[in-house]
């Protein structure tokens, strides 16, 4: 499962070298290596492997990506669906009306690992 993937990082880092994404990006590299360390394991002690389908959820209007940077169906492999939106900014994936929020990414992602449980 993966969220606003930064496909390119050589994109990624151009875009939040520029505007407001700036703020972001110190915390986000400080704290980027140890996420990615403690996620690793827990993933592998729960049975996940490199072989488990794989959901990535991507909107073409983060602020952080350029649409260049979304990977083409060729790319993915066979085990990995690419769930591509208009519209989520990153990791926004709010929909409905503004008096009805529908925040549809909290539902999405335990459907998902409910459907593909090892």
């Amino acid at each position: 499962m993966a969220v606003s993937v930064p496909f390119r990082l050589d994109h990624c880092a151009r875009q939040m070298n520029q505007g407001a994404s700036r703020m972001y990006r110190n915390r986000f590299l400080n704290n980027m290596h140890q996420q990615m360390h403690d996620k690793l394991l827990l993933f592998r002690q729960q049975g996940w492997n490199d072989r488990s389908p794989t959901l990535i959820i991507h909107s073409s209007d983060d602020s952080f990506m350029t649409p260049d940077s979304v990977p083409k169906p060729e790319e993915l492999s066979n085990s990995t669906q690419l769930e591509l939106t208009h519209r989520g900014g990153h990791v926004g994936f709010i929909g409905g009306r503004p008096n009805h929020l529908n925040y549809w990414l909290e539902q999405r992602i335990p459907e998902f690992l409910a459907e593909h449980k090892p």
